[in-house]
């Protein structure tokens, strides 16, 4: 099924500016509005860009870097586009983080408002997402 990601801190949903494809793309976060630049779903680990399946969030460089930026890519099985959930904290955590501690999250907005990238885990409701289902 098709979901929003949405982040509990700004109320604001994951977008694909554009919904322009190309890898590389940059996200960034836009009013929650259930248009097709915000169908995401998870299907094997992956975030899976729904209006072309083809299509992955990615962390671009696969460089885990606090405040690298994510965006969209082919989907391969690579480390860079392995994402888990952690209902518990409500966060999307990169998987090859969880074998030593899960500490790298995406984090949409909080200092850069707008901007998706990755972050420590925290407490911190910029970490914190919500998926809201997609009619």
């Amino acid at each position: 099924g098709s979901v929003q990601i949405q982040s509990a801190a700004s109320g604001l949903c994951v977008d694909l500016p554009g919904g322009d494809t190309s890898n590389g793309s940059l996200l960034w976060t836009w009013d929650c509005c259930g248009g097709e630049t915000q169908q995401w779903a998870f299907q094997d680990g992956q975030l899976v860009y729904l209006p072309d399946p083809s299509k992955c969030v990615d962390l671009l460089g696969g460089d885990t870097t606090n405040g690298n930026r994510l965006g969209i890519w082919d989907c391969g099985q690579g480390d860079s586009q392995m994402w888990g959930f952690d209902s518990e904290w409500g966060t999307i955590y990169l998987a090859s983080s969880a074998a030593s501690d899960a500490t790298k999250c995406i984090q949409i907005g909080g200092e850069d408002v707008g901007r998706i990238v990755m972050g420590p885990l925290s407490s911190s409701s910029a970490a914190k997402s919500k998926f809201p289902t997609v009619m």
